[in-house]
């Protein structure tokens, strides 16, 4: 369990002692019914963390239901089994009373199944409140992480073969309207296509020529910013 779970659990075992404690204070109960409610909460809190840590996180979420149903019956069992020692035998020895009398193993067994039950809902209905906010979380995260993934193959898509494209456009539209604005892109067009494809080749060499034709183009498409009117 998470320290928010851990934190939760104690609140929400705190509220119903509380509530348990006010009900005998206001109604006067009797303290040996008192000894009886306390001794099925603390056998149904056991129950519930058989359930709870052990049963279900090995088996809900797997789909192993046999394992399951094996799960709650060992939870089951330990409900009978721990309330007999306690009430049966420790309250006797100690308190000199018990709780059941004139039972058979069977009524017994089956009376336990009735209260004991309440426990074993109880756990799987936190459990999977729990689970389902924790699923839901992690389908958050894996949510914004698609979103961050999609959002860098966009920035990826922006590749050479758009540019070019794009430039190839904007000459277009630059040739009826200035010579000089046009040969610019065409000279821009090209000084990219060299950095991005072309400016080193296999083994790192590069082509004294094509290096050439760079800086030329690079210093063509610099001077324009000292000519006025060029488009």
């Amino acid at each position: 369990m998470t320290k928010k779970e851990i934190r939760y659990h104690l609140i929400g075992w705190t509220l119903y002692l509380l509530y348990i404690v006010v009900g005998f204070l206001i109604y006067k109960v009797p303290f040996k019914t008192q000894i009886w409610s306390y001794s099925i909460t603390f056998v149904k809190l056991i129950e519930f963390y058989v359930m709870y840590l052990w049963v279900l996180p090995r088996f809900l979420n797997k789909g192993k239901i046999p394992q399951l149903i094996g799960g709650i019956v060992v939870a089951m069992a330990s409900f009978i089994l721990i309330r007999f020692l306690l009430e049966e035998v420790a309250f006797d020895y100690f308190f000199h009373f018990h709780n059941y009398f004139g039972y058979t193993a069977l009524s017994y067994s089956l009376d336990n199944v009735y209260f004991g039950s309440s426990g074993i809902v109880l756990s799987i209905a936190v459990y999977s409140s729990f689970d389902s906010l924790k699923i839901a979380r992690e389908n958050k995260s894996l949510r914004e992480e698609k979103t961050q993934a999609e959002l860098a193959f966009l920035k990826t898509q922006i590749n050479p073969h758009f540019l070019y494209n794009t430039l190839n456009y904007i000459y277009s539209l630059a040739y009826p309207v200035s010579d000089k604005l046009a040969d610019a892109v065409i000279k821009l067009s090209q000084m990219m296509r060299y950095m991005l494809t072309e400016s080193a080749s296999a083994d790192g060499t590069v082509d004294l020529q094509k290096e050439v034709d760079y800086i030329e183009n690079y210093i063509s498409i610099y001077q324009l910013r000292f000519e006025e009117g060029f488009y």
